[in-house]
C-alpha cells in the first residue's frame, strides 16, 4: 500500500515537472513569436523605408554589376529595375566619368566597412545624362549585404543653378568693371575739359573745342547707359506676347539705321513672306535692331557688304536668320560672342560688348535659342527661334 502511496505522488511531481517544463516552452515558444513578429515588424518598416526614400539606393557585386535596386532609383532614372540588373557601372555613366569613379570604387573596395563620396554623370533612360552625388558604401563582408551599396541623388536642377549664379557672379563682375571704367572715363573727360574752361588763359576757340568735347562726352554716357538699361530689359519676364510681323519690326529697324547703311553703301536684303511669330514686340525689336547694328559693324569696311534677314518653318517654331558677308569669326570664339562686355575683331566701335548678349536674353526670355554659325572670311549667320503665331 506504501509502494503504490510513494507511486502515486511521484506520478504527481513528475506529472507538475511536465506541466512546469510545459509552461518553459510555451514561454520560449511565446518569445520566439514575439521576436519574430518583432523583426518581421522590423523587416517590413526598413522596407518601407528604403522603398518610398527619397535617396536612390542600389546595390553592386565585387565585380561592379548591379544587383538591385529602389524604387525611388527607378522612379528617378526612368527605368524599371530589372532593365538595368548585371549591367555594370561603365554601362550607366558617362565614360569620362569613368576613370574617377574608378578609383574611388577600387579604394572601397580594398577597405571593408569604408565608405567614399562620387560626383558623376548617370545616363537615365531618356538617353540623357543628370549628374548625382553618391556615398558608395563597402558591405561585402556584411553577410545580410554582400555587396557595395551606394546611396546617391539626383543634383543636375542643383548644379545648374551653381552654373547659373556662377555666371550671375561673373557678368556682375563684369559689369562692375565696366561701369568703373566705361562709364567712369566720359567722367573724366568731363571734368578735365571744365577745368580748362576755367583757366585764365584760355581762348574763346579753346573753349569752344572744349565745349564739343564735353558735349560729345555727355552724349557717350547716354548710350552707355541706355545700352545698359536695354540689356538690363532684355533680362525681364518677357512682356505679353503677341502676333508679330517680323517685315514690319525689320522695316523700323533699317529705318532708324538707314544712314549708317547708306554710308557705307550695304546691301540689306529681307526675304519675302516673312513668317508671323508670337513673341513681344519690343523684345523682338531689341533682337533685330542689335543683330543689324553688329551686322553692320563688322561687313561694313569688306566690298560689296550684304546683310540678309530670313526664316524658316522647323519642328512648329519659326528660325528667323540674319546673315552677312564679313571677316567670320574664329571657331574658338563662337561660344563666346553671346557673353557679355565682351568686344571682338579689329571693330573701332566704343560700344559695351553687350550688343549680342542683349539678343540671348530678350530671345531666352520669350523661350527662343540663339546661336551663331561661321567660319574666318565667310561671314557670320546669327539664328534665334520664336514660336509660330496661330493661323
Amino acid at each position: 500500500m506504501e509502494d503504490k502511496e510513494k507511486s502515486k505522488e511521484q506520478l504527481i511531481e513528475e506529472l507538475a515537472e511536465l506541466r512546469r517544463r510545459i509552461s518553459e516552452l510555451e514561454a520560449v515558444e511565446a518569445e520566439r513569436r514575439q521576436a519574430e513578429e518583432a523583426l518581421q515588424r522590423s523587416e517590413r518598416y526598413y522596407r518601407s523605408l528604403i522603398r518610398n526614400a527619397g535617396e536612390m539606393i542600389t546595390v553592386f557585386n565585387p565585380d561592379l554589376t548591379l544587383r538591385w535596386g529602389s524604387r525611388s532609383a527607378g522612379k528617378t532614372t526612368g527605368y524599371k529595375p530589372r532593365e538595368l540588373y548585371g549591367k555594370t557601372l561603365q554601362d550607366l555613366i558617362h565614360r569620362d566619368d569613368y576613370e574617377t569613379v574608378w578609383h574611388v570604387f577600387k579604394q572601397v573596395l580594398e577597405n571593408p566597412g569604408s565608405t567614399g563620396n562620387l560626383e558623376f554623370r548617370f545616363k537615365h533612360a531618356d538617353g540623357a545624362y543628370h549628374v548625382h552625388e553618391a556615398l558608395v558604401t563597402n558591405l561585402l563582408d556584411d553577410p545580410s549585404v554582400r555587396g557595395v551599396v551606394i546611396n546617391s541623388r539626383d543634383i543636375t536642377e542643383r548644379k545648374k543653378m551653381e552654373e547659373e549664379l556662377t555666371a550671375r557672379n561673373q557678368e556682375l563682375d563684369a559689369f562692375t568693371y565696366t561701369v568703373a571704367h566705361d562709364l567712369r572715363t566720359p567722367l573724366a573727360l568731363i571734368q578735365g575739359y571744365a577745368q580748362l574752361m576755367r583757366a585764365e588763359d584760355t581762348t574763346e576757340l579753346e573753349k569752344e573745342g572744349y565745349l564739343k568735347s564735353i558735349i560729345a562726352s555727355a552724349r557717350r554716357m547716354d548710350e552707355l547707359t541706355e545700352s545698359l538699361l536695354e540689356y538690363a530689359q532684355a533680362g525681364q519676364p518677357s512682356g505679353e506676347a503677341a502676333a508679330v510681323d517680323p517685315a514690319e519690326v525689320l522695316g523700323e529697324v533699317i529705318s532708324d539705321q538707314e544712314n549708317a547703311i547708306k554710308l557705307k553703301n550695304i546691301e540689306v536684303k529681307v526675304d519675302e513672306d516673312l513668317p508671323a511669330i508670337m513673341v513681344d514686340p519690343l523684345k523682338l525689336r531689341q533682337v533685330f535692331a542689335n543683330l543689324l547694328s553688329n551686322a553692320i559693324k563688322y561687313v561694313g569696311d569688306y566690298p560689296q557688304p550684304r546683310i540678309e534677314i530670313g526664316a524658316k518653318r522647323k519642328a512648329g517654331s519659326i528660325v528667323l536668320h540674319v546673315r552677312d558677308n564679313g571677316p567670320g569669326i574664329e571657331a574658338h570664339l563662337l561660344d563666346e560672342v553671346f557673353l557679355p562686355f565682351r568686344r571682338y575683331g579689329n571693330s573701332r566701335s566704343l560700344s559695351l560688348g553687350i550688343g549680342l548678349s542683349t539678343v540671348k536674353r530678350a530671345v531666352e526670355g520669350w523661350g527662343g535659342k540663339v546661336w551663331v554659325e561661321s567660319a574666318p572670311g565667310e561671314g557670320a549667320t546669327f539664328y534665334f527661334t520664336a514660336p509660330a503665331a496661330e493661323r
